[in-house]
């Protein structure tokens, strides 16, 4: 198109030209070839700060670039988010939003029994938990037993808490859940493994849980002459297998050399 009989701007994929009829002036506007997001001027790169957005899951969540691996274990994981920052490039800001929420797995239960005020919970399945977890007891025949409690671990499907009430002995009891009454899952962000260079540990359970570090914090990672990685370790309260929803976006934006 023509505007005033002075600049003429013609589309030519995926560049643009921009010609000054009056001044003799021309200049392509375009994006390099190798990732077509950065611009160029005449082929030439001048735009250089860019921003990596890698995504992280719950076990077996779809649609991430990683996922936390399945194990029976409280054990942190770091995970290599791979040569995210350039060589000689600076970080200039790093920052995780929770998209999805972290949750642990419900838990079903399979019989009750109480012995000199402390109540034994047999599950169904294995309920990833470990001893001093908070959870809740919900849905039981006998209601005494639902609530919140502190529990003891004795094996993948028993735990035992302490609970007022008349022996039992063991019962059938299919109908109750056990959840976690607050799952905490924290992690860090660094240039190294288990590292926290760039954020330090955080949760990052909770929907649109916003975690970041500081500009000049990250400027204060000197650049390097080769791509640098950067890592995510987290941590949860319970065991990593039950860890079953979730999704955390991880924003690396750095300034690279050109």
């Amino acid at each position: 198109m023509q505007v005033s009989m002075d600049l003429k701007i013609k589309k030519w994929d995926p560049r643009i030209l921009f010609r000054s009829l009056r001044h003799g002036f021309s200049a392509w506007l375009g994006v390099t070839e190798a990732s077509s997001t950065q611009l160029t001027l005449n082929d030439v790169a001048f735009s250089n700060v860019k921003t990596r957005k890698i995504t992280i899951g719950g076990v077996g969540v779809s649609d991430c670039d990683f996922n936390f691996a399945t194990a029976d274990n409280i054990t942190e994981q770091p995970i290599d988010l791979g040569a995210i920052v350039p060589a000689l490039a600076r970080v200039l800001d790093v920052k995780t939003h929770t998209e999805v929420a972290f949750a642990h797995a419900v838990t079903g239960t399979a019989s009750r029994a109480v012995t000199t005020n402390v109540a034994t919970i047999k599950t169904a399945s294995a309920h990833g938990l470990v001893t001093g977890n908070s959870v809740v007891v919900a849905g039981m025949t006998d209601a005494t037993y639902n609530g919140t409690h502190t529990i003891t671990r004795v094996d993948n499907t028993t735990f035992t808490y302490s609970l007022t009430h008349a022996n039992e002995s063991e019962t059938p009891d299919t109908a109750g859940t056990v959840t976690f009454s607050a799952l905490a899952l924290a992690a860090e962000t660094g240039n190294a493994t288990s590292g926290n260079q760039f954020i330090a540990s955080a949760t990052i359970k909770a929907l649109n849980a916003i975690t970041a570090q500081a500009q000049t914090a990250a400027l204060n990672n000197a650049p390097v002459a080769t791509a640098s990685n950067v890592w995510v370790s987290a941590t949860p309260d319970g065991k990593w297998n039950h860890i079953t929803t979730g999704k955390l976006a991880v924003y690396v934006t750095y300034i690279e050399v050109v």
